[in-house]
Formats: structure tokens, sequence, C-alpha cells
């Protein structure tokens, strides 16, 4: 069986399910892209919480597991190779594949919401697939519960 690890970081509880009027953007993958920036004012990216919680993985001189996926981000991702959005309303999912600096491939997939008239992002996920399990999403899922039912799914498929 192929290993898969799912590192979750559920600090909100404010979701974005699956609803019929998603459309596709790139305002999230902006805010995203900012949040790689040195010179952008980073706390203002992020839901008071999440950023607490990114500071405190960055402070940790013992960088493992959890901690590392979060202490590394958004940088850990090296090779960049699609993203995809979906927003609904003042709601959004972001999903940016890529490969980290060990060419293990791996996702981010980030929820957002919009406060003030921008996107801050209240949720990190990161998701690696290792010893070449396959990626098994093609879009953007906003529910994590949707996404490892899909993963369910995939793996029962194999």
């Amino acid at each position: 069986m192929k290993l898969s690890i799912v590192l979750t970081l559920n600090l909100c509880l404010v979701g974005c399910g699956l609803v019929s009027k998603q459309t596709t953007t790139e305002q999230l993958y902006g805010a995203y892209d900012q949040s790689k920036e040195s010179s952008t004012d980073q706390q203002t990216l992020y839901s008071p919480d999440l950023w607490e919680t990114l500071q405190n993985s960055k402070a940790h001189s013992n960088k493992e597991g959890f901690a590392a996926a979060l202490a590394n981000y958004p940088f850990e991702m090296r090779n960049e190779i699609s993203h995809s959005e979906v927003v609904d309303h003042d709601y959004g999912c972001l999903m940016v594949q890529g490969n980290n600096q060990d060419s293990i491939p791996m996702d981010y997939y980030l929820t957002f919401a919009k406060e003030n008239n921008a996107w801050i992002i209240n949720d990190i996920t990161v998701k690696y697939y290792l010893d070449g399990t396959e990626r098994y999403l093609s879009e953007p899922v906003c529910d994590e519960e949707v996404r490892m039912e899909r993963w369910v799914e995939w793996m029962q498929s194999k």
C-alpha cells in the first residue's frame, strides 16, 4: 500500500463547502503569492489564530513532522506545477501543486475568508505524496471532509 501523509491544521470553523455557484478567479492565488514576498506585511494575510500558529511553528528549533510543514510554509514548495481556486462569495479555497526540495510531490490546500475586502488565509493543509503515490485531486475542494472522502474513494479504486 502506498504511503500518504496528511498534515492538517484546522484553526477556524469557517468552512467552504462545495456549492453550485462557484467561480474560478486568480484572487486567492494573488494572496498566496503575497505570502511568499518578504516585503509584505505578512500578518495581514492570515487570520490571527493561523498567524500565531505559524509564528510558533517557526520559533521551535525541533522542526519535525507537523511543525516542520508549517515552519517551512510557503517556501517548502520549490517547484510549483499548477494551481487552481474556487470562490463562493466571501469564501474560497486554493490548491497549489508542486514538489519540495527533495522532489517529493506535495500540495498546499488553503481556505480563505474575505474580510474588509481582503482575502485572509484561514486554514492551511499540507499534503505529501510519498513512495510514488499519485495525486487524487485535479481541482480544489474546500471541505476537508470531502477531500478525505475523495482520497478514500481513490484508494479503493487502486
